[in-house]
């Protein structure tokens, strides 16, 4: 299990940004080898404070993903290339220095067949215990309307999972 994302965000004018951003993961669980994501889009902020922010993001997104093929279904085509729209809404609350709060949701559907959508939403609260140091607690749901189906007799791909992860978080 592994993913990886970069975003750079290029501010046009308050409250107007443009962002590019990429990712790659690779998830045994979704019978995935790797999907690679590349996207361009605009992102606007609807509140934006000292103490925190909301925003919104809308991009068009290109997604490559290799299905692996000892575990799919014959029907399932082991490759596959989407262009699927990426919205998200994100909120990050800091009502002090040692503490932060960011909630985003993602709602992501093909452009040729919109009933093909992912919709992921993520939580998660930083502690800082010293300057270098700090507690986090994450929370994230995904959906998948189309999970990649599998051979008979064998474990489904589930259309929803749900992850809770706590960790240290080191920076210097």
């Amino acid at each position: 299990l592994m993913l990886q994302h970069l975003r750079y965000n290029y501010e046009i004018a308050s409250p107007l940004w443009l962002e590019i951003f990429t990712q790659y993961e690779y998830n045994e669980f979704l019978l995935l080898d790797r999907r690679l994501v590349g996207g361009l889009g605009l992102r606007v902020a609807l509140v934006n404070g000292d103490k925190g922010g909301v925003f919104f993001g809308s991009a068009a997104m290109l997604e490559e993903e290799r299905l692996n093929e000892e575990q799919i279904a014959p029907s399932e085509a082991i490759q596959r290339v989407n262009i699927r729209s990426s919205n998200y809404l994100s909120a990050i609350l800091t009502p002090n220095d040692g503490v932060t709060w960011t909630t985003t949701i993602y709602f992501q559907p093909r452009f040729d067949a919109f009933s093909d959508y992912r919709l992921v939403g993520e939580t998660g609260l930083s502690l800082k215990l010293n300057d270098n140091i700090a507690f986090t607690a994450d929370a994230r749901y995904r959906r998948d309307s189309a999970p990649p189906k599998t051979p008979q007799g064998t474990a489904n791909v589930l259309p929803t999972d749900v992850s809770i992860k706590n960790g240290i978080k080191v920076s210097w």
